[in-house]
């Protein structure tokens, strides 16, 4: 049945070793890098894709040998692997996918680094930067969590692993600041029941090992028989305190009487503070009422106040008018002392004699003469 091209997503690389089994030689194990594998996705626009692997790829009979072609190779943020867009143009190809079968790249090595280890895994080189060859559908991919989506499948897939992303970042978010181991899972296949956790696979944060679901708990377990299990003391032992042995059993009495005294303390002191806070409110309330009070006696004081310095003053006039009565008679009294007591000083009147006519003429006569 013939069908159409159709566009699909597949995962088919990501960081870490791999290991090469080729005829006639020994199995070697290379290391690639995410830096070099991003780098790498501009050389896969275009590559053919092929049912299983060639060993090169013919151009002379490219349009007949080829299952499909390579759209565009990317990197994923959400799971931290890298993704190809491809087209799949003839029947065989369809049929590999239908069937299950998963992705494999072929690549080209331009220039490796030395041999090393990672996450406790030898191996003999690293690939600083290649090529890619082609992409093959093939029925044992070596990346054993590589899969085949269609478009909306692979929409679906993002979204998913978007969400999950955001549970966990929500998640810190509620948690203390600070810094704290993060660890790298990767999962082969959906995890539908506890026997395929053998599959989910956990990046230790320190010594970068990788190691099962499973793995992780069978060692977890070990290391916890081997510890010893925190003794008990019986009310019957005694303990050292400060030079003296105690009974456990005393000891317990005697925290749980501190303990109840506290309480009993607390409790009071919660009482006491409801008290105080009662008075307190009902003082507040009362305030208004006692300032209305008294602002009346306030006037009336007031009042009275007024009256008695109006009284005063009228009895400070009478004392002025009485002190100057006083003064008047003092003077009126001195004066007559002043006048019986100067009498001596006083000069005495002349006597007058009788001014005659003939007194008179003999005056003109001597001022004027006869004539």
């Amino acid at each position: 049945m013939k069908t159409l091209p159709q566009v699909f997503y597949g995962m088919h690389f990501f960081p870490g070793c791999a290991e090469y089994r080729e005829p006639g030689r020994e199995p070697y194990r290379i290391y690639i890098g995410e830096e070099a594998i991003k780098n790498m996705n501009a050389s896969f626009a275009g590559k053919p894709v092929f049912v299983d692997h060639r060993d090169e790829v013919n151009l002379e009979t490219l349009e007949q040998d080829a299952d499909g072609y390579v759209v565009e190779s990317f990197y994923l943020p959400c799971d931290g692997k890298t993704w190809v867009k491809f087209i799949v143009t003839s029947d065989k190809g369809h049929q590999a996918i239908n069937m299950g079968w998963s992705l494999s790249n072929s690549y080209v090595i331009k220039e490796r680094g030395p041999a090393g280890m990672n996450h406790g895994i030898d191996y003999q080189a690293e690939v600083l930067r290649g090529e890619y060859d082609h992409l093959a559908i093939v029925q044992n991919p070596r990346y054993e969590q590589s899969i085949i989506l269609t478009p909306v499948q692979f929409q679906e897939y993002v979204a998913k692993k978007e969400l999950e992303l955001a549970k966990v970042a929500n998640s810190a978010d509620t948690e203390d600041t600070g810094e704290k181991p993060v660890l790298s899972f990767f999962k082969k296949t959906k995890v539908d029941n506890s026997a395929e956790l053998e599959n989910t696979v956990v990046q230790l944060p320190k010594s970068k090992r990788e190691l099962s679901i499973t793995q992780l708990v069978n060692e977890m377990d070990e290391y916890t028989l081997k510890m010893p299990l925190p003794k008990m003391a019986n009310d019957d032992d005694y303990v050292e305190m400060n030079g003296n042995r105690v009974n456990v059993k005393d000891m317990k009495d005697c925290y749980n009487t501190m303990m109840a005294m506290k309480e009993e303390e607390e409790k009071k002191n919660a009482e006491k503070a409801a008290l105080e806070e009662e008075a307190k409110k009902k003082e507040n309330a009362e305030e208004p009422k006692k300032e209305e009070k008294e602002e009346p006696k306030k006037e009336n004081e007031s009042a009275e106040a007024k009256e008695e310095k109006k009284e005063e003053k009228a009895e400070n006039a009478e004392d002025e008018e009485e002190k100057k009565k006083k003064e008047e008679e003092d003077k009126k009294s001195n004066a007559l002392f002043e006048s019986i007591a100067n009498a001596h000083f006083k000069p005495i009147a002349e006597e007058r004699t009788p001014d005659l006519a003939t007194d008179r003429l003999n005056r003109g006569k001597s001022r004027y003469g006869s004539n």
